[in-house]
């Protein structure tokens, strides 16, 4: 997009990747509970602490990713959430790829995956705070045990977005990713302006499903007999 060449691409196969495979090599020999603790604290270092939340602004995360492109005029910008193959046509056209979407980490001081309710209601301060001083932006505080079970035992995931449309809350909880696992419950909860987290199961949690109520039994075989 500057018109520079990237010459460490270019470099990477053929004189670096012996030097990544020699240090990947290394951390494979350590033991598991040593790795998995490197993993942790180097998601953790990376993220913000929530006392900073409140100095987020939205207008700064635009400007930033605006930063990021040359300052000139373009025939065709795009605006959306990730996705590799557009990012390619976008970068081929000699235009700018603007996301939707940003993600924020955020540091606590160590809670449990497997207690989903616990980072919930941890994190509903630092999230309404969020929320408070950016009315432009939707926030979904991701809780994934299974692809980001390392990670959120010391930090959560905030991902921010300028919504086109706001319908509804602004502020909610989402455990697990859409079709992430199917031995995962997908729960949102609205983490409204009283401080109530009312969570939502959509599926039963190990591939289950939900047990029916008698009312819904009574549908049903109300329907079949007809």
């Amino acid at each position: 997009m500057r018109g520079r060449d990237a010459p460490l691409l270019a470099q990477f196969p053929g004189q670096l990747e012996p030097a990544v495979d020699w240090l990947a090599g290394g951390l494979e020999r350590l033991p598991v509970p040593v790795v998995q603790s490197v993993y942790r604290r180097a998601g953790w270092a990376d993220a913000i602490t929530a006392r900073q939340l409140p100095r987020v602004r939205s207008d700064r995360l635009a400007e930033w990713v605006v930063r990021q492109y040359p300052r000139r005029r373009y025939p065709v910008v795009f605006i959306g959430s990730s996705n590799g193959g557009l990012t390619h046509l976008a970068a081929a056209l000699g235009a700018p790829w603007l996301p939707q979407t940003l993600l924020l980490a955020v540091r606590h001081g160590g809670l449990d995956p497997d207690d989903p309710e616990a980072d919930m209601r941890a994190m509903v301060p630092a999230g309404r705070a969020l929320a408070q001083a950016n009315p432009d932006l939707a926030l979904h505080h991701m809780h994934d045990p299974v692809q980001d079970r390392l990670m959120i035992a010391r930090m959560t995931y905030f991902r921010v977005s300028w919504p086109t449309t706001t319908v509804g809350d602004r502020h909610v909880f989402q455990f697990g990713r859409l079709a992430a696992s199917p031995n995962t419950s997908s729960v949102k909860a609205d983490c409204g302006s009283r401080g109530s987290c009312a969570s939502r199961a959509r599926t039963g949690t190990s591939g289950s499903r939900p047990r029916p109520t008698a009312s819904a039994r009574r549908r049903n075989g109300a329907s079949r007999s007809r």
